[in-house]
């Protein structure tokens, strides 16, 4: 994981109220959650060029695949893209199309780290290439992890202690602590909509 700063704290929700009996001993659950701007390490889609009838029938006609590959390519290139942001994989395209395709075809990882590599990528297709829906690769380092599960704590903290209060009660160590959050292993879809994930947690407090 690489180096980079806590970016953003937005919004708080916390639920708080759940009094148990563990241990002969009397404990209060919190759980609260965060709203941050991860930082992306890379963007990535799976772009499939594949000849077809209509491949053959297009106003740029192509004999086979690799004459169709140096097309889309020198294309995409001449706008500004680099074909080493491209890695192959003819085999996850037969993966893909359950080995049952009768057409010739192969498939490409595309990554980048600047979403407007994308508009390129889509204005500039040609007849046989198609391109998937966007994905992310998030990276969390041990800096911003240990900052929110700080943060978090705080707040769940500040809430098991108001709800005490109701009933004339005050809150201790923390028993136990459960965290949930995205694990950054595999990219996943990019949201259009959010730029934000969320960082949440249950504490146990003891009560006092």
């Amino acid at each position: 994981m690489k180096n980079f700063c806590f970016v953003l704290l937005l919004c708080i929700g916390v639920s708080a109220g759940t009094l148990a009996q563990t241990n002969n001993q009397n404990t209060i659950k919190v759980s609260a959650n965060i709203a941050y701007t991860p930082k992306i390490e890379y963007y990535t889609t799976m772009v499939t060029l594949e000849l077809t009838p209509s491949t053959y029938n297009a106003i740029q006609e192509f004999d086979n695949l690799d004459e169709l590959k140096d097309y889309f390519f020198k294309k995409i290139t001449e706008k500004g893209l680099s074909k080493d942001q491209f890695t192959e994989s003819e085999l996850d395209y037969y993966a893909k199309t359950g080995g049952y395709n009768q057409y010739k075809g192969t498939l490409y990882e595309f990554k980048t780290t600047d979403l407007n590599d994308f508009k390129i990528l889509y204005k500039n297709t040609v007849m046989g290439v198609r391109s998937d829906y966007i994905s992310t690769q998030p990276d969390m380092d041990d800096k911003m992890y240990q900052e929110l599960t700080k943060q978090a704590l705080e707040v769940a903290r500040e809430k098991a202690s108001l709800a005490a209060k109701n009933i004339n009660r005050t809150i201790g160590k923390v028993v136990s602590l459960d965290i949930s959050a995205y694990e950054d292993a595999y990219p996943r879809s990019y949201n259009y909509y959010s730029k934000k994930e969320s960082f949440g947690l249950t504490a146990t407090f003891e009560l006092k």
